[in-house]
């Protein structure tokens, strides 16, 4: 059983991720029904809960893992980290 604090981390990052996103105007956003964030068909951002101790962010391009953040107490400076990552590298 996933512990209650950790399924608010993961849809506190996974709301955030997706709201903030889509208020850049250089990125075209769409979540899929697996709940993964896609941006401008390339990037693709997920969340997992690891070991039932903490949440990790998965980032990748084209299918190759480029990126995992994990997220310790600041819901905006994961999700910042993650976003301007994709931001410097488009």
């Amino acid at each position: 059983m996933i512990k209650k604090s950790l399924k608010k981390d993961w849809l506190m990052l996974m709301g955030g991720m997706k709201d903030i996103a889509s208020k850049y105007p250089i990125f075209k956003v769409e979540v899929t029904k697996e709940s993964h964030i896609i941006i401008n068909k390339d990037w693709d951002i997920i969340c997992h809960f690891i070991n039932n101790e903490y949440v990790e962010v998965v980032l990748t391009y084209k299918n190759e893992p480029c990126m995992t953040v994990r997220h310790l107490q600041s819901y905006s400076a994961t999700a910042s980290a993650v976003l301007q990552f994709i931001e410097d590298n488009l």
